[in-house]
């Protein structure tokens, strides 16, 4: 069977039609595509992290993404560039802390990578200390893109206009905390006592004399 040329070059033409808007579909997909910024960090309640906390992304005021920590307290997500971002960091019966991330007026060409930020930290801590935590109504650090490193950095110049209030607060928070330690300490030191007072009493089956004891302490540790 021998094939009109005239069909041999219609076939030849739509193949390379299909072939170059197969490009141009790439081309376009890959001038579209987002650059990201991936960030990871750890949430921790002084040394040790902190599991069930909620970590919001929040863009223009708006929910986007939530994770809530495992045992191991971290968190990861990527946010694309363009937009500014604010995440939470939150719990039940723990004060909420926020950091802002600042991913606009990038240049093309360093963006088109991406970035990472990682290996942060964010420490919550109890709210029934009685504390005064308006500061924390502010992100505690803003994140943005420093053209000298070529990177995303903390805002040095933001972090030093909240430090003393932030240093004011950590202050009075570790005073309370070791309030608390010596009141345990106290409280550990009575039950100890009561408890020993009342197994001599009970050894020497004195039974009615030991039971007080074993009361006082039943009210010290309910």
């Amino acid at each position: 069977m021998i094939i009109p040329t005239t069909i041999l070059r219609e076939t030849k033409a739509k193949h390379f039609a299909c072939y170059l808007l197969f490009l141009l579909i790439i081309c376009v997909n890959l001038a579209t595509a987002q650059s990201t910024l991936e960030i990871d960090g750890t949430v921790k309640e002084g040394r040790v992290r902190l599991s069930g906390a909620a970590v919001d992304v929040l863009k223009n005021g708006v929910k986007q993404d939530r994770i809530v920590t495992a045992q191991s307290g971290k968190f990861a997500f990527e946010l694309y560039l363009g937009t500014d971002y604010t995440l939470v960091f939150s719990k039940k019966g723990y004060v909420t802390k926020k950091i802002e991330f600042i991913t606009k007026d990038i240049p093309e060409d360093k963006a088109k990578f991406g970035f990472t930020y990682s290996g942060f930290e964010v420490s919550l801590f109890k709210e029934n200390y009685g504390l005064d935590v308006s500061i924390l109504e502010k992100p505690i650090g803003k994140i943005s893109y420093d053209p000298k490193l070529d990177n995303f950095e903390h805002d040095k110049e933001y972090t030093k206009s909240i430090q003393a209030e932030l240093a004011k607060l950590q202050k009075a928070l570790e005073q309370k905390q070791k309030e608390e330690a010596e009141k345990l300490e106290q409280l550990e030191q009575l039950y100890k006592t009561a408890i020993a007072n009342g197994n001599k009493e009970f050894t020497a089956k004195q039974y009615l004399n030991a039971k007080p004891y074993y009361l006082e302490a039943s009210k010290l540790k309910p």
